[in-house]
């Protein structure tokens, strides 16, 4: 174990301090790099490596969770085109007035 040796209440304070640190980098980098992939093409790319960044640190079927998340992208895809198909992108300036 990592806390082998290590006093159990230290050992606790330890991984909150850890946690508490990740969760402090992540809300630090998630603005910059939200904006960033808002403002190049590379949304995609961006979900792919750290979706794939992620199952790689899971300790477990990790050859599994790569296929739903394939299955998943590919469906997303298909799901956007099929979107773009039923709603186009530019809409009548005229208002509805029953919609309401």
């Amino acid at each position: 174990m990592a806390a082998k040796g290590v006093q159990s209440s230290l050992a606790a304070s330890y991984w909150g301090y850890s946690q508490s640190a990740s969760v402090l980098i992540v809300a630090l980098f998630s603005p910059l790099l939200g904006a960033v992939s808002d403002h190049t093409a590379f949304k995609e790319r961006f979900l792919m490596f750290f979706a794939l960044r992620g199952m790689s640190a899971f300790p477990g079927p990790t050859c599994l969770m790569t296929l739903y998340f394939l299955f998943a992208s590919k469906k997303k895809s298909r799901s956007k085109a099929l979107f773009t198909t039923l709603y186009p992108l530019e809409k009548s300036s005229e208002v509805c007035v029953t919609c309401a």
